[in-house]
């Protein structure tokens, strides 16, 4: 009888799970389970403000990828999970037992207790998202820009839209609004500092120690009362998990991300990978990103082989390639193998490792989206 390997989320820990299950040739029912019917690409979304990126070039059909792979793909919602009982249950077919889970389900927008102000803002979660954002951007019904949230989104995205105005040789207002006094808050101060001064290169302000508070027909009113008129706002405060993991019964931080041991391991039979894992064997969350999602998917895939065969679980021990805050300019920042990069080596390296990472045939099809120019 063959064991099943229920997979939530499609991402690319999701997909390398899956992946990594099919390869060992088991005689293993896998199931991928994820709400939408494709894989987008999320690092490049900011790029596609200003980029003649084609969504097709960053989205990759799961059920055609399932199928490849000998899996089985279920376009569908999941509802809840039964820790104990090891089984998901959908909206739509209800209850699915299985040997074991991997919960890759990554993040989407946090709202921080502001969900009034969804019908007025836009966010960036996937492919229609930027496409919407791109568009809105073009129009003429707007003066300023409102960026909330000075992370990495927020920097990138204000910086492609500074990017698409000069193209279109406009110079309305671009501007960042961070609750926190820094830009880039829990980044190296040198990255911070450099990410800002590139900002003020090109144009874009940055408010630090303030927040969108309201918005009032096109109108923005901040925490400071001050006020803005005919805004177009991209909101980028944060991320956080879907809400049926922090309902769970574990351990889990503000973001909902959730807690496992050193073999990503949540509870028995239950496996955390990719954005969803937070902090590991009792010590810190590592930073969302690519690289920990893939390595954490194959991990997270093997250790279930060794429960299924009774064999001793291996830990998780990620190499950190390091990371990049892309801007628009190509005057990029990061630190790249534990060095300080700054200007065109780090924005290369963005898109270099955004081509190797694409999904098979697309590759050359983005690359040729990425030097295009508009």
């Amino acid at each position: 009888m063959k064991r099943r390997v229920i997979i939530v989320g499609g991402g690319f820990a999701g997909i390398f799970a899956m992946r990594r299950l099919r390869l060992s040739r088991r005689r293993l029912e896998v199931i991928v389970i994820d709400q939408r019917p494709s894989a987008h690409f999320l690092p490049l979304l900011p790029d596609m403000i200003s980029r003649p990126i084609a969504p097709a070039s960053v989205m990759h059909d799961l059920r055609a990828e399932c199928r490849r792979w000998d899996a089985m793909f279920l376009h569908d919602e999941v509802a809840a999970v039964d820790v104990p009982g090891v089984a998901v249950i959908t909206r739509g077919l209800g209850r699915l037992s299985a040997d074991a889970i991997v919960l890759s389900c990554g993040t989407s927008t946090a709202f921080h207790g502001r969900d009034d102000l969804r019908p007025a803002v836009m966010k960036l979660d996937d492919v229609g998202d930027a496409v919407e954002i791109a568009a809105r951007a073009r129009s003429a019904h707007w003066k300023t820009a409102l960026v909330v949230g000075g992370g990495y989104t927020g920097v990138e995205v204000a910086t492609h839209l500074r990017r698409l105005e000069n193209l279109r040789r406009s110079r309305r207002r671009i501007i960042i609004l961070e609750l926190a006094p820094v830009l880039l808050p829990g980044m190296p101060r040198p990255l911070s500092e450099y990410a800002a001064a590139n900002l003020m290169r090109m144009r874009i302000e940055v408010m630090n120690n303030r927040t969108l508070r309201d918005v009032i027909d096109q109108d923005a009113i901040l925490s400071d009362e001050s006020v803005f008129k005919n805004v177009l706002i991209v909101w980028s405060a944060g991320v956080k998990t879907p809400a049926f993991l922090s309902r769970l019964n574990l351990g889990h931080d503000r973001q909902g991300r959730l807690d496992v041991d050193k073999h990503l391991q949540a509870a028995p039979g239950v496996f955390v990978a990719g954005d969803a894992a937070g902090r590991i064997g009792g010590g810190a969350a590592l930073r969302m990103g690519v690289q920990f999602s893939i390595s954490g998917g194959r991990r997270a895939a093997a250790n279930i082989l060794r429960s299924l065969d009774g064999r001793a679980l291996k830990p998780f021990e990620p190499m950190d390639p390091g990371y990049v805050i892309p801007m628009a300019n190509m005057r990029s920042c990061g630190e790249i193998l534990g060095v300080s990069a700054y200007g065109l080596a780090p924005s290369m390296m963005h898109y270099l490792m955004s081509v190797y990472r694409t999904f098979g045939a697309k590759r050359l099809k983005l690359l040729g989206d990425i030097l295009r120019r508009r």
